[in-house]
């Protein structure tokens, strides 16, 4: 069991709500929310992206930072509110170190990015030994310009044009290596990004709390400072005037293509509602904290950052869209790696590209960082709490942790490893937290009981807040969800003859049960009073 006797509170309310910025920015908000709103219409998806933010972030969060903080626990020991789900916490622990896995993966080859943009020339805008003999086709063969630009894609082989981009062959060829049998190819490059952001989390993690401190206050709002420089930049850029009402389908042409789940799922996963972290964060909180006003400012900043970084993609597609005479879905739709591929060659067309290149992928490595920073000290402080022989050496268990991560993930900064969990994590394993949100919804407002949870809410905070918007919310949702499920009482034969024929058979049968049950209460009376009959008669005999 966890010792509650030495518990860890944040120091002061501004760090703890830079870490849950920290937890709710990450890789994604640059790269497949963008991704999703410019293909499912810009506009219309960053206006539901904000009321769900709004309306579905905000209380789930509430509830996971109320039940962590009222209970002390963490990701472990709340789920052992009933034995059906003690094992639960187990199996959140094992998707935290996956998740980690995966995002020290894609960041190890962000800061790569970051590192050669410093480089001259940069390596992906070249043709290197790693090329074939047809790269960069578009701006070397005249004809091929001609006949792919000028006439629209009028040959077949235009469709594939994309492949000879020195952006694609780059990363498919030279990185990853996704041709031929170097399956577990490795550049060294990667691994010394890898080794630098191990590097940074061991710093920020060796001394818990303290330590953590320096970081978050370093790298909380360098994105959103970068995403601004990015988006007033990509704003002076040539074709920005012509294109726009079109990148940001202000005409709502490609919101046709809207996905609710796949917001939804965006949100939850974004915001990682049903990951764990949240009820060890906060489990480390005073009592008295308020943890909604908390939620709600970390929140609105991660809303203004996502729709930021969605107006900033879109606005980056302008450029290229302008100087090849296409629209900027169509450049969107290129089936090619956004982050590796697309935004390289999307800032190719900026004046001072380089500056650009070095503010994206500054912005998306500390995203990735950020993540990872925060990932790895909620699972050290879990390993603490629990193993109290460990408990005095946090620097040490932090090294050792760190180095297992270093090892554990360079296989798999390969073509393979990419596959493995930039792909199927995405699409598979990351469903598992908007299950694990309903059954947080199930089993701490269902089950244990909205008014009973509200009744701790008020106890712990003093006073009534939030919450009664959630028992009305869940009020609402819970009468339609009944009303859904409710069997109609009308239904049976549609024949008028057949249905008095039923309700007289019902009205008989109820006047036969009704006849029945009298004849067994007057029985049972009867019985009642011959046997105290029976004992009166003996006590007078006596």
């Amino acid at each position: 069991m966890i010792n509650h006797n030495e518990e860890n509170y944040w120091s002061t309310r501004k760090l703890y709500i830079m870490v849950l910025i920290c937890l709710f920015i990450g890789i994604s908000n640059f790269s497949s929310i963008p991704n999703n709103a410019l293909n499912q219409g810009t506009f219309g998806y960053s206006v539901f992206l904000t009321i769900f933010y709004v309306f579905m972030g905000i209380p789930l969060l509430y509830m996971e930072s109320v039940v962590g903080q009222f209970t002390t626990r963490d990701c472990i020991d709340v789920w052992k509110i009933r034995p059906c789900f003690s094992y639960l916490g187990y199996i959140l622990i094992v998707w935290q170190v996956i998740n980690l896995i995966c995002n020290h993966t894609i960041t190890s080859f962000l800061l790569h990015y970051l590192l050669t943009s410093f480089e001259n020339p940069i390596p992906f805008y070249t043709c290197g030994s790693w090329s074939s003999k047809f790269c960069n086709s578009l701006a070397n063969n005249y004809t091929v310009n001609e006949d792919c630009i000028k006439y629209q894609n009028l040959f077949p082989y235009c469709d594939n044009l994309y492949k000879t981009f020195p952006e694609y062959q780059y990363w498919r060829k030279y990185l990853v290596r996704a041709s031929g049998n170097a399956g577990f190819t490795i550049a060294w490059k990667v691994c010394l990004a890898s080794g630098l952001i191990c590097f940074i989390m061991y710093i920020s993690c060796f001394k818990r709390f303290k330590s953590l401190k320096w970081f978050v206050s370093i790298f909380t709002f360098y994105p959103m400072v970068t995403i601004m420089v990015l988006l007033m930049g990509s704003m002076r850029q040539k074709g920005l005037v012509i294109k726009y009402e079109e990148a940001l389908d202000l005409n709502f042409v490609n919101f046709k293509h809207f996905r609710l789940s796949n917001l939804i799922h965006q949100v939850v996963f974004n915001l990682n509602i049903g990951s764990g972290v949240l009820f060890t964060l906060s489990s480390s909180t005073s009592f008295r904290s308020p943890c909604f006003s908390d939620i709600v400012i970390a929140v609105a900043f991660c809303t203004v950052f996502s729709v930021a970084c969605i107006y900033t993609i879109a606005m980056m597609s302008c450029p290229y869209a302008f100087e090849y005479g296409v629209t900027p879905i169509t450049v969107i739709k290129t089936p090619m790696s956004l982050s590796f591929e697309k935004i390289p060659r999307l800032l190719y067309e900026y004046e001072d590209k380089t500056f650009y290149l070095i503010i994206v992928f500054s912005c998306s490595s500390v995203l990735g960082m950020c993540t990872n920073v925060i990932y790895f000290f909620n699972l050290i402080e879990i390993t603490l709490r629990r193993c109290p022989k460990v408990r005095n050496y946090p620097g040490l268990t932090a090294f050792c942790a760190v180095m297992f991560l270093f090892i554990i993930t360079i296989p798999l900064l390969s073509y393979n490893g990419m596959n493995i969990f930039a792909h199927s994590f995405r699409r598979y394993i990351s469903l598992f937290p908007t299950f694990l949100a309903i059954i947080e919804c199930l089993v701490f407002l269902v089950w244990y009981g909205i008014n009973k949870f509200a009744e701790d809410v008020h106890f712990m905070v003093g006073f009534i807040v939030f919450i009664f918007i959630m028992i009305i919310l869940f009020g609402i949702c819970r009468k339609k969800t009944v009303e859904y499920l409710t069997l109609d009482p009308s239904w049976g034969p549609n024949n008028e003859l057949l249905k008095r024929s039923r309700a007289m058979f019902s009205a008989q049968a109820m006047t036969k049960e009704y006849i029945y049950r009298q004849y067994s209460l007057h029985a049972n009376i009867m019985m009642r009073q011959n046997n105290a009959n029976k004992r009166i008669c003996s006590i007078d005999y006596v």
